[in-house]
């Protein structure tokens, strides 16, 4: 069973904020790992294991994943900000992807400072 667009955009969010500061942590790693559905099949499994694994991979198919729903913006945010608190401490660079993220799903900055609060 393939991911939803809504999981595809909070794996590549997450992944994208625990690749951010250049150093993949572990409890980082973990958590965005977790988020693979142990629904899908072990060859889909092993492509969004290599894509987390990869910053840029992540980057090439962030650039191909349709749009999401209004519904779905703050679900996704939360989870990417808390990826961004994973390690206890948010740079100034994770900080920077989840507003990217923001901006690109349409959701307000307003938004997203309310979200994050």
């Amino acid at each position: 069973m393939p991911l939803t667009p809504e999981q595809e955009w909070t794996l590549v969010a997450c992944g994208l904020v625990a690749h951010a500061d250049g150093i993949l942590k572990e409890g980082e790693c973990d958590q965005v790992l977790a988020m693979i559905d142990e629904r899908l099949s072990p060859e889909d499994q092993h492509t969004w294991v290599a894509m987390v694994s990869s910053s840029e991979a992540l980057e090439d198919h962030l650039r191909e994943l349709p749009p999401i729903l209004p519904l779905f913006h703050e679900p996704l945010l939360e989870r990417a900000w808390a990826m961004a608190l994973a390690d206890g401490d948010v740079d100034e660079v994770e900080l920077k992807v989840v507003e990217r993220i923001a901006e690109m799903i349409g959701a307000a900055p307003e938004d997203l400072s309310a979200w994050r609060d």
